[in-house]
């Protein structure tokens, strides 16, 4: 898991705060093959002081080791 909180000052105008969290699960079923799942989220302060979402992702990754 992993957490960065940043301030950025795009094109030297407004100031932005940003939260951004993700969180990732790796099992290896059989050696040399993968299962990864991610879920990540964005979060911003820049309204209300409280954090609103962004934006949010989740992704399923399957790697598979073929032998001859």
């Amino acid at each position: 898991m992993s957490f960065l909180a940043s301030r950025s000052e795009p094109f030297g105008c407004v100031s932005r705060y940003a939260l951004s969290a993700n969180v990732r699960f790796r099992w290896e079923y059989r050696p040399g093959s993968d299962l990864f799942v991610v879920y990540g989220e964005g979060r911003t302060t820049e309204v209300s002081g409280r954090p609103a979402l962004q934006n949010r992702g989740f992704v399923v990754k399957l790697t598979g080791l073929f032998r001859l």
